[in-house]
C-alpha cells in the first residue's frame, strides 16, 4: 500500500489548494460580509463560503454572485442553505475517496 503522501488525492489536492486560495482571497475582497464556513478546516477539496450561519442573511443576488464567481474560476459550485461550495472542476464528493474504496473493497471481494 502506497504511503498518504503518494495517494492520487494527495496530488489533487496540492494543485488545488493555490487555487482554491486565491477564490477564497478573492471572494472575500469582492463580496464584503461573506465568511470562511466556519467547518472549512474540515474541507480538503472544496471551498464553502457561509452567508447566513452566524451572519446577517444575504440578498439572493450576492449568494448568485458568489456562485458566479466560482464557476468563472472553473469550479462546480453547490448552493445549499448557509453557505455556496466550490469544487475544483466537476469533481463530486466522492470522487476523492475512490483511491481509499477499491483498495478496501478489492481486498473484501466487494468490487
Amino acid at each position: 500500500m502506497k504511503p498518504l503522501s503518494q495517494l492520487p488525492e494527495q496530488h489533487i489536492r496540492s494543485r488545488n489548494s493555490g487555487h482554491l486560495a486565491a477564490v477564497r482571497e478573492k471572494t472575500m475582497h469582492e463580496v464584503p460580509g461573506c465568511a470562511i464556513a466556519s467547518k472549512q478546516f474540515c474541507r480538503r477539496y472544496d471551498l464553502a463560503i457561509d452567508f447566513c450561519e452566524n451572519l446577517p442573511v444575504f440578498e439572493f443576488y450576492v449568494i448568485d454572485y458568489i456562485s458566479r464567481m466560482m464557476e468563472d474560476a472553473d469550479m462546480t459550485a453547490r448552493i445549499s442553505l448557509s453557505h455556496v461550495s466550490g469544487r475544483c472542476g466537476n469533481a463530486g464528493k466522492i470522487l476523492p475517496t475512490g483511491s481509499r474504496i477499491r483498495p478496501v473493497s478489492s481486498r473484501t471481494g466487494l468490487v
